[in-house]
C-alpha cells in the first residue's frame, strides 16, 4: 500500500489539469495490454491499425505495460488547459541529469531494456528529440482525431472535481476516485 502524507500546504497547492501528453502515453500503454483496458478496445484496435509501421522504438522502451514510466516523459502541465506541443516543449527542456537519473531508475527494474535505452545515456538531447518526434507521430495518428471529444470529457471531469472540492472539501474530492483510495 502506498501512503501519501499531504500537509495543509500540499492541499492548498492542489490543482486540476489534464495532459494531452499523459493521455498519449497512457493510450500507448493501453495498446500494449488491451485486456486491462477493455472498455477502450474499439479505440485500441483503431489506434493499433493507424499506428502500424510507425517507428515507436524509444516510446516502446520507455513505456511498458506495467511499472515505472520516467517522469520526464509526462511533465506536469503548467496550465489547466495545456496544448500537446507545449508539453512536448516541456519534455524537450528536461535537464540531461534528470533524463539520466530517471533512465537509471527504469533500468533498475528492467535490465533487459539497457540496449534500447543506451541512447538516453550517450546522447540525451538527441534521444529527447527522437522521442518527441515519435510522440508527435503517435499523437497525430492515434489521439488527435479524437481529441476534441476527449478534451471535453477531461474538462468536464475537472469541473466535477472542482465542484466536489468546493462543496465538500478534500474528503469529497477523493471519495469517488477508486475503492482502494482513501482520504484520512
Amino acid at each position: 500500500m502506498v501512503h501519501l502524507h499531504l500537509s495543509t500546504l500540499d492541499l492548498t497547492k492542489t490543482r486540476f489539469a489534464y495532459s494531452p501528453l499523459w493521455e498519449t502515453v497512457m493510450g500507448y500503454r493501453a495498446m500494449l495490454d488491451s485486456s486491462r483496458f477493455a472498455i477502450h478496445l474499439p479505440w485500441v484496435c483503431e489506434a493499433t491499425e493507424s499506428t502500424r509501421g510507425l517507428d515507436l522504438s524509444l516510446l516502446r522502451a520507455l513505456v511498458q505495460p506495467f511499472g515505472y514510466i520516467p517522469d520526464f516523459v509526462t511533465p506536469p502541465p503548467v496550465t489547466a488547459l495545456p496544448e500537446f506541443e507545449d508539453e512536448i516543449r516541456a519534455l524537450l527542456a528536461t535537464p540531461v541529469e534528470t533524463v539520466q537519473q530517471e533512465i537509471s531508475r527504469l533500468l533498475e527494474g528492467n535490465r533487459d531494456l539497457s540496449d534500447e535505452l543506451e541512447v538516453f545515456r550517450s546522447d540525451p538531447q538527441g534521444a529527447l528529440l527522437h522521442l518527441a518526434d515519435q510522440l508527435r507521430f503517435y499523437w497525430s495518428q492515434a489521439l488527435e482525431p479524437h481529441w476534441p471529444r476527449l478534451r471535453a470529457m477531461l474538462e468536464n471531469d475537472i469541473l466535477l472535481r472542482a465542484r466536489s472540492l468546493a462543496l465538500g472539501g478534500a474528503e469529497a474530492l477523493f471519495k469517488d476516485l477508486h475503492p482502494l483510495v482513501r482520504f484520512q
